[in-house]
C-alpha cells in the first residue's frame, strides 16, 4: 500500500502568472475572439493544446461554449449543433480525442440541461439522468474514457447529487451517498474512473459542512475529512476538487461556512 502525506497551506494571495520579467520564457497571449465581446472565459485544455471554456458577446446572460485551436475558434453550438430551446452554453472540459462537456441553458436562470460535443463526428449527446425534469444536469469534468461526472440540481429544494454519464452507452447513474449525507458535489473524474468531490453531512440555514469523498471503481466510497482535518488545525469542512493519473488528490479546507461565507481557506494534496 501506498503511504500517502498531506500537504496543506493557507491561500494567502494570487499571483498572476502573466506577471513576469522581461526575459522570461513565458508566452502570453490573448485568445482570439472578436471585438466588442463583454468576455471571455477559459476553463479546460487538452494535450494538443485545444482550449474550451464560454464566451460572451453582450453580457454574462448570453454565455456560448467556445473552442479555440491556435488562433482560431468556433462556436460549440454551431460547429457541433444545439437542440431549439437551449440558446446558452458552457464547455468546462475537453478529451485527447474531442470530447467536450459541459451544459447548455434555456435562459441565463436556468433550467440546465448537460451536453457532450463530439468534435470529431460534430455531433451532440444530451444528458438527462433525471427524464422527469426535476433535476438540472450539468456536466463538470469527463475523462479519456468518455466518462463525465456531472452534478444535477434540485431547483424546489436546494439539493444537490453527483452524477456519472457514460458517453459510448449513453447512460448514467448516481454516485451513491456515503452513511449519512444528504448531498453530493462533483469535483473531478480520473483516468481509471475514481471520482473525487465532497458530500454534504449538515444542511441549515446558516451552516453546511462537507466531507471530501473518493468513489473508487469498485463501489467502494472513502471519506478523505478525518485525515485532511487532523492534519489541518480548526477547519471544519473539505472538498475534494480533483485527482491525477497517479491517483493523487487536491482540494481545499475551510472553517465553518456561516450564512454562504467562510472566513479561511487552506489548501491540500492526499
Amino acid at each position: 500500500m501506498r503511504t500517502r502525506t498531506l500537504l496543506a497551506g493557507a491561500l494567502l494571495s494570487w499571483v498572476a502568472s502573466g506577471v513576469r520579467a522581461q526575459d522570461s520564457p513565458w508566452d502570453v497571449r490573448l485568445l482570439p475572439g472578436e471585438s466588442g465581446w463583454f468576455y471571455s472565459e477559459a476553463l479546460d485544455i487538452n494535450n494538443h493544446g485545444e482550449i474550451v471554456g464560454r464566451f460572451g458577446a453582450n453580457s454574462d446572460a448570453d454565455s456560448r461554449g467556445i473552442l479555440w485551436t491556435g488562433e482560431s475558434w468556433v462556436d460549440l453550438g454551431d460547429h457541433c449543433g444545439q437542440p431549439i430551446g437551449w440558446p446558452l452554453s458552457h464547455a468546462h472540459a475537453i478529451t485527447d480525442s474531442g470530447l467536450v462537456a459541459g451544459f447548455l441553458l434555456a435562459s441565463g436562470t436556468g433550467p440546465t440541461l448537460g451536453v457532450i460535443w463530439d468534435l470529431e463526428t460534430q455531433t451532440y449527446q444530451l444528458v438527462h439522468p433525471d427524464p422527469e425534469g426535476d433535476w438540472w444536469p450539468v456536466l463538470f469534468d469527463i475523462n479519456e474514457s468518455g466518462l463525465a461526472l456531472g452534478r444535477l440540481y434540485h431547483n424546489a429544494t436546494f439539493s444537490m447529487r453527483a452524477f456519472v454519464w457514460d458517453y459510448s452507452s449513453g447512460n448514467g447513474e448516481l454516485l451513491p451517498l456515503p452513511d449519512g449525507a444528504v448531498d453530493s458535489d462533483p469535483g473531478g473524474i480520473g483516468y481509471d474512473g475514481t471520482v473525487v468531490g465532497s458530500a454534504g453531512y449538515f444542511r441549515d440555514i446558516a451552516l453546511n459542512v462537507s466531507h471530501a469523498v473518493v468513489w473508487r471503481p469498485d463501489g467502494s466510497i472513502l471519506d478523505l475529512h478525518p485525515e485532511v482535518v487532523a492534519a489541518i488545525p480548526d477547519v471544519q469542512g473539505t472538498t475534494g476538487h480533483g485527482i491525477d493519473g497517479n491517483g493523487d488528490v487536491y482540494g481545499s479546507a475551510y472553517n465553518a461556512v456561516w450564512w454562504g461565507y467562510a472566513t479561511q481557506f487552506y489548501a491540500w494534496r492526499w
